[in-house]
Order: structure tokens, then sequence, then C-alpha cells
């Protein structure tokens, strides 16, 4: 009898032997241009395409793309993200200094969701808002992962 195999099914591999890769996301915002403004000032991203007209920006994230589509609010546009559940998306930003950064963001007004925590597994994060309410995770590496962490996601010292 043969072992099983762990892993994805080989279906899933593209035309090269390669799983997917995840290339873009999409965010619904009230207004494309603050938005863009907002990832553009506060988080360096680069603007690689902008149509006001359209309510639409395209910004470079470090070799993925990030999309702010603006939407109408109500029934068929923007769910509230404070319904939270399903539909819910956050991106994660690596940092050289979270602590630092989520310094930085909260003087310019970004909500905290939640604050920096350190982890067993090696690593610190913390939780900010943008100005639709998309939440977005900072993280940073410890230099000798796991050392010194105080608990599975304790505070971050």
């Amino acid at each position: 009898m043969a072992a099983a195999r762990a892993g994805p099914p080989e279906t899933s591999a593209g035309a090269l032997g390669v799983g997917p890769r995840l290339t873009m996301v999409e965010l619904a915002v009230a207004d494309s241009e603050r938005s863009a403004a907002w990832y553009r000032q506060h988080l360096g991203l680069r603007v690689l395409l902008r149509q006001p007209e359209e309510g639409y920006a395209l910004l470079d994230a470090g070799g993925a793309r990030l999309a702010l589509k603006q939407v109408a609010p109500g029934p068929t546009g923007m769910v509230p993200v404070s319904s939270g559940g399903v539909g819910r998306a956050m991106l994660l930003f690596e940092v050289a200094d979270v602590a630092k950064e989520l310094e930085r963001l909260t003087a310019v007004g970004a909500a905290v969701i939640k604050p920096l925590r350190r982890s067993l597994e090696g690593y610190r994060r913390a939780v900010v808002a943008d100005p639709d309410g998309h939440w977005l995770t900072l993280y940073d590496f410890l230099p000798e992962p796991g050392a010194a962490a105080t608990g599975n996601d304790g505070p971050a010292p």
C-alpha cells in the first residue's frame, strides 16, 4: 500500500508546475483618491494607476498589487468591516520595526484594532484600521524566533 501524499493535489499546479500565487487584492473603499493617498503617504506604497472618474486606483505593494475600487455604501455596495466574519479581508505588511510603524500610524490617526503583541512563533504584530475600516496587520520578525517570548501572543515589551 502506497503512503498518502501530503500537500495539495497535483491538479492545483499551474502550467509550469507552480501552484497559484496571489498577486493582487482589491478593496472596496468609500473614496479611491483618499484611500490611495493614505496608503501612499502612510505605508509608502507607490501609485501605479489612478482613474478618479472610474473610482479606481492601483498601487504597488512590494511586488503584489493593491486595487482600490470606490463603491457606494448600501445593500449592494460596501459591507461594514465591523460586521466581521465571512467577507472581511485583512492585509498583512512585513515592516522593519513594527513598534515604530505602529507609533507613526497612530500619530496620523490610524485606529489600533489590536495592540502590539509578541508571538512564540518569532514575530511581533499589531493591527490598525485604514480610513475605510480595513484591518492591516503590521509585523516584524524577532532576531531569534521564539527567544524570550513571554507567552503565546503575549504583550510585546
